[in-house]
C-alpha cells in the first residue's frame, strides 16, 4: 500500500496527515505503524524519514502527547527481544559532516517549577555472567581530542549536588 501527496513545482508540495480518533469521555484511539511480519526470512521494517533539500533537510518529531492535570505522554524506544539469539541495539546517532560541522546529540530532561526536576540514568546490563559497561569517551581530532565534563550545577540557596565516582 502506498499513500502519497501531490508534488509541486512551486511553492508548498501537499501534506499528509495519519489520526487516530478522539473521545469526549473514554480513552483516544491507538494510531500503529507496523513492519510486516516473516514466517522464514526477516521481518519488514518501518521507516520514518524526512525529506531532503539543497538548503535544509526536514525534521522529524517524535513527542508524546500534552496533560492538563495528569502526567504527559511518555516516548519509549525499545529494540526487539529475542529467546535465543541477541536483542535488536538502538542507536542514536548524528551523521556527519564531511565539511561542515556535525551534529551534536543533546539529551535533556524537563524542569520543574515548583516540583523535581527530572533525572536521567545511564545503566548498562545486569548479566548471570559479566554486566555491560559504561563508556563516556570525546572524540579524536587532527589537533585535540574533545573534553569530558562531568560537573554539578550551583543553587541559588542550600547545597549544590555532588559528584560522585565510585566502583562496585
Amino acid at each position: 500500500v502506498q499513500v502519497s501527496s501531490g508534488d509541486a513545482s512551486a511553492g508548498r508540495a501537499g501534506e499528509i496527515s495519519l489520526a487516530a480518533g478522539t473521545s469526549a469521555s473514554g480513552a483516544g484511539a491507538i494510531a500503529t505503524l507496523s513492519g510486516g511480519a516473516a514466517r522464514t526470512g526477516t521481518a519488514g521494517g518501518v521507516q520514518i524519514t524526512a525529506g531532503k533539500s539543497p538548503v535544509a533537510g526536514g525534521s522529524v518529531q517524535v513527542r508524546g502527547g500534552d496533560a492538563v492535570t495528569g502526567a504527559g505522554g511518555a516516548v519509549s524506544i525499545t529494540s526487539g527481544s529475542s529467546t535465543t539469539g541477541a536483542s535488536g541495539a538502538v542507536t542514536i546517532a548524528t551523521s556527519a559532516s564531511p565539511e561542515g560541522v556535525a551534529g551534536s546529540l543533546r539529551v535533556e530532561v524537563g524542569s520543574g517549577e515548583s516540583g523535581l526536576g527530572g533525572s536521567i540514568q545511564l545503566t548498562s546490563g545486569t548479566s548471570g555472567r559479566e554486566g555491560g559497561s559504561v563508556v563516556l569517551r570525546s572524540g579524536t581530532g587532527q589537533r585535540s581530542s574533545g573534553d569530558v565534563s562531568v560537573e554539578s550545577s550551583d543553587t541559588q540557596s542550600g547545597k549544590s549536588g555532588s559528584v560522585s565516582i565510585s566502583s562496585g
